[in-house]
C-alpha cells in the first residue's frame, strides 16, 4: 500500500488582499454556506433520540421541557431541540455542475426520506447464509420496499463496495444485489480448520476415532496440532474484526456529510465479541506416550475483548448521526451442532461421542452467543435494534425507516470541560409514562482539534481514502474543477479546489480571525489501478477577521499541478482538516491527449 507522507509546505494566502473573481481562475460555484451536518466538530454533543408508546408507535408532540439528559448522571442543559419528520416526497434537484467540476456535496446524491444503507457483510458470514440473506434481501426489494424509500446497497469482502447508490428504484436495486456473489473470506476458511481436529482435551472421552483408538502418540500428535490450529484461528478472527470495523468507520465516514439520522442495516453473521481458549493440563510427553494423555477440567480464558472496540465504533457511528439495525444472517440458529448429515462426525470424520460431543454443542452454542452480542452491543452503542434467529430483513428496513422519518434531535454543552478522552454515558428521560426512549448509548470526551498529536505515522485513514474506487468520504466538503490542458508529451494538470469553511474547523485568532490547517491530496491511477502520480501538500490559511464572511461564503480555494503524460487516468482527490483530521474526498475521470 502506498503510503502518503505530505510534503509540508507552508502557504500564507494573500486572504489580507483578497482574491477578486478576475484574478482567480472560474471556480465551480462555492456550495451552500449552511453547516453540512450536525457532528461531532465541536463540543456540541447532539443525540437522536426515538420515543414509542406500547404499541411501537412513534410520539410525536413532545416539547424541550418533556426531556431530561444526563451526562454521566449530572443533568445537562439542552442547547440543540427539534422534531426531525422525514417522509417520502420528491427530492428538490441539485442544480447541473459545471463542466469538468466535481464535488462530494451530499445534496447530489441524496434523495428525499430517511436514508437507508443496505450492508451484506460476506466477511463474516457463512457462504450459505450470504445465499439466503441475499435471497431475503430480494424477496423484501421485490414486495415491500415502497416509493420515495431510498435505499443504498454495499457489499463488505476483500474490501467495502458500493453497488447501488440511493435510489427507490427496484429494478436498479434488485441488479445491484444479484451482482453480490456468495464467498468465502480466507479468515473464515483458516477458522474452519481447527473443527477438523478432534476435542482431545474433553475429560472422560472414550470416543472411537477413525474405526479404531489407533497408537496414543497420535493423539499426542493431533493435540499440538489442534495447538497451532487454535492460535491460527484467533490470529484470523483478529484479522476479520479489524477490516470489519475499518469498513464501517470509512462507512461513517461516507455518510458524515449527510444531514439527518441514517440507517444501516447490517446483514451478518457478526464476529466473537471475545477471543477465547482452553486452558488445559497435559501430563508429560512421557507420561502421555505410557499411559495416555489426562487432563483436568478444561478453563476458559478470555484472550481478547472487542467490547471497547465496539464501544468506539458506535461513538463514531452515532457522531455521523448512523444507527445500526443488525440482522443475524443465519436466520433461525439454535445451540446444537448436530446434524444428519454427519452422522456423529466432525469435519475430519471422526466419530463424535461422550463428553468430546458434549463439549462440542457447548462451544458451538457459546460461539453463536459471542457473535450475537456482537450484533446486540453495535445495535444497542447506536440506537438501533437487532433482530436474530429469523433473517428478518424487511422488519428490520421497516423499523429503521419508522426511526428515521420522527425522532428527537437534541444537543448538549456537556458541563465537564475535561476532555480526557474517556467514555462518558448518556441518559435520557421522557415525563411520560409508558413510552419506551432509544438513543446513542454516549460518547468518547475527546477534543477532536488534538488529532495531530496522535496522529498515526503510516495514516491509516489517508490511505483508505486515497484508495481508488473507495467509497467517498463527506466529512470535508470541497468542489474541485479539472480542466485537461493542451496535448503535449508531458502536461501540468491544473487540480482546483474549493473547500466549504463550514466543513472544517478554524482556530480563534485574537484579531477575531480564523485560522484554518489544511492538507490536499491528489493521485492519477491507471486503468489498471496503478498509482502514476501524485502530490500531497499541507497549508496554513489564517484569514482576517474582515474577511472571515467572505470566505464563509465564498469557500477556500486552493490549486494543485500534476504531471502527467498522455492517456486516461482516475484522479482520487482528498482534502483533510489538519486541526481534527477530518477527511473529504471524491474521484474525477480525466482523458489526456496525444499531441
Amino acid at each position: 500500500m502506498l503510503l502518503w507522507r505530505p510534503l509540508r509546505i507552508t502557504l500564507y494566502l494573500l486572504f489580507c488582499l483578497g482574491i477578486s473573481s478576475a484574478q482567480a481562475p472560474q471556480q465551480p460555484t462555492p456550495q451552500d454556506a449552511s453547516s453540512p451536518a450536525f457532528r461531532a466538530m465541536t463540543r456540541l454533543v447532539v443525540a437522536d433520540v426515538v420515543v414509542t408508546d406500547k404499541s411501537g408507535q412513534r410520539v410525536r408532540g413532545l416539547t424541550e421541557n418533556d426531556f431530561t439528559v444526563l451526562d454521566n448522571g449530572k443533568p445537562q442543559k439542552i442547547s440543540v431541540f427539534s422534531f426531525e419528520s422525514r417522509g417520502p416526497g420528491a427530492s428538490p434537484a441539485a442544480p447541473a455542475l459545471p463542466a469538468n467540476v466535481y464535488t462530494n456535496r451530499p445534496e447530489y446524491d441524496m434523495p428525499s426520506g430517511p436514508l437507508t444503507i443496505m450492508l451484506l457483510d460476506g466477511l463474516n458470514t457463512p457462504v450459505a447464509d450470504q445465499g439466503f440473506a441475499r435471497y431475503k434481501m430480494l424477496t423484501y426489494l421485490d414486495t415491500q420496499l415502497q416509493p420515495g424509500q431510498p435505499v443504498a446497497v454495499y457489499t463488505l469482502a476483500g474490501s467495502l463496495r458500493l453497488l447501488q447508490g440511493f435510489t427507490d428504484n427496484v429494478a436498479l436495486l434488485k441488479a445491484a444485489v444479484q451482482h453480490f456473489s456468495p464467498q468465502k473470506s480466507i479468515e473464515m476458511e483458516i477458522e474452519e480448520v481447527q473443527k477438523a481436529y478432534p476435542n482431545l482435551h474433553a475429560v472422560g472421552d472414550t470416543g472411537v476415532r477413525g474405526g479404531g483408538n489407533g497408537p496414543e502418540n497420535l493423539r499426542l500428535i493431533y493435540s499440538r496440532m489442534s495447538e497451532f490450529t487454535a492460535e491460527q484461528t484467533r490470529y484470523a478472527i483478529d484479522v476479520r474484526v479489524q477490516r470489519t470495523i475499518a469498513a464501517l468507520e470509512l462507512l461513517s465516514r461516507r455518510m458524515a456529510g449527510y444531514p439527518g439520522r441514517k440507517n444501516l442495516i447490517w446483514v451478518s453473521a457478526g464476529f466473537p465479541i471475545d477471543i477465547t481458549s482452553q486452558v488445559v493440563q497435559l501430563t508429560t510427553d512421557r507420561d502421555v506416550l505410557a499411559e495416555g494423555p489426562t487432563a483436568a477440567t478444561p478453563q476458559v480464558r478470555v484472550e481478547k475483548s472487542y467490547e471497547d472496540n465496539l464501544r468506539r465504533l458506535g461513538a463514531e457511528l452515532t457522531d455521523a448521526q448512523m444507527s445500526v439495525y443488525s440482522v443475524d444472517a443465519r436466520g433461525l440458529v439454535g445451540s446444537t451442532v448436530a446434524d444428519a448429515s454427519r452422522q456423529g462426525t466432525n469435519e475430519a470424520g471422526f466419530l463424535q461421542t461422550g463428553a468430546e460431543y458434549g463439549a462440542q454443542v457447548a462451544r458451538s452454542s457459546g460461539a453463536i452467543q459471542s457473535t450475537q452480542d456482537t450484533l446486540l452491543t453495535l445495535a444497542a452503542e447506536t440506537g438501533g435494534l437487532t433482530f436474530k434467529n429469523q433473517n428478518d430483513i424487511a422488519t428490520a428496513v421497516a423499523t429503521s425507516v419508522s426511526d428515521g422519518s420522527a425522532y428527537y434531535l437534541l444537543g448538549y454543552y456537556p458541563d465537564s470541560k475535561q476532555w480526557d478522552g474517556k467514555f462518558r454515558k448518556i441518559q435520557v428521560k421522557v415525563n411520560r409514562p409508558d413510552v419506551m426512549v432509544r438513543h446513542r448509548v454516549g460518547y468518547f470526551a475527546k477534543d477532536p482539534t488534538q488529532w495531530a498529536k496522535n496522529k498515526e505515522k503510516n495514516d491509516p485513514d489517508l490511505g483508505s481514502a486515497m484508495n481508488l474506487g473507495a467509497p467517498l468520504s463527506t466529512m470535508v466538503i470541497f468542489d474541485s474543477r479539472v480542466v485537461p490542458p493542451a496535448p503535449a508529451s508531458k502536461m501540468q494538470v491544473p487540480v482546483e479546489f474549493l473547500v466549504n469553511p463550514r466543513s472544517i474547523s478554524g482556530e480563534q485568532m485574537k484579531d477575531g480571525g480564523l485560522h484554518f490547517m489544511l492538507e490536499f491530496h491528489v493521485a492519477a491511477y491507471s486503468p489498471e489501478g496503478k498509482v502514476v502520480a501524485h502530490k500531497d501538500t499541507a497549508m496554513d490559511a489564517p484569514i482576517k477577521a474582515d474577511r472571515v464572511q467572505a470566505y464563509l461564503q465564498q469557500g477556500i480555494p486552493f490549486k494543485a499541478d500534476l504531471e502527467l503524460g498522455p492517456g486516461q487516468y482516475w484522479l482520487r482527490l482528498a482534502v483533510r482538516d489538519g486541526r481534527t483530521g477530518y477527511l473529504g474526498s471524491t474521484e474525477v475521470p480525466l482523458t489526456l491527449a496525444s499531441k
